[in-house]
C-alpha cells in the first residue's frame, strides 16, 4: 500500500471533500494525531475547506486557532477557505475579519 504521509493524507482528504464526504475528510484529519503524519498548512487548509462543505464555520475557526497554537503557517489559501466558509453561512463579520487579518 501507499506510505502514510502528508501528501497521501491530503489527497485522500481532498477526494473525500470533493466527493461530498466531508465528514470522512475531517476524520482523516483527526486521525493524524494518532499517526506519525504532522499536520501542515495544506492539510489544515483542506480540513477548513471540508468544514465549508459541512456548514461548520465554527470548526473552521477552531482549526485556524489550532494552527496558531501549533505554529503551523496560515496562508492565503487557509484564510480564503475560512472566509468563504464564514461568508457562505452568513458570518460576514467573521469573514471580513479574516480577510483583514490576511492583509496584515
Amino acid at each position: 500500500g501507499l506510505p502514510l504521509n502528508a501528501p497521501v493524507c491530503g489527497a485522500a482528504m481532498s477526494a473525500c471533500e470533493k466527493g461530498g464526504a466531508w465528514t470522512s475528510a475531517l476524520a482523516i484529519f483527526s486521525s493524524l494525531e494518532r499517526s506519525a503524519v504532522e499536520a501542515n498548512t495544506i492539510l489544515y487548509s483542506t480540513a477548513v475547506s471540508a468544514c465549508g462543505e459541512g456548514g461548520n464555520w465554527a470548526l473552521a475557526m477552531e482549526l485556524l486557532d489550532a494552527m496558531a497554537r501549533t505554529s503551523v503557517t496560515r496562508n492565503v489559501v487557509t484564510y480564503n477557505n475560512a472566509a468563504g466558509v464564514c461568508a457562505a453561512h452568513g458570518e460576514w463579520v467573521q469573514a471580513l475579519a479574516l480577510l483583514d487579518a490576511m492583509v496584515v
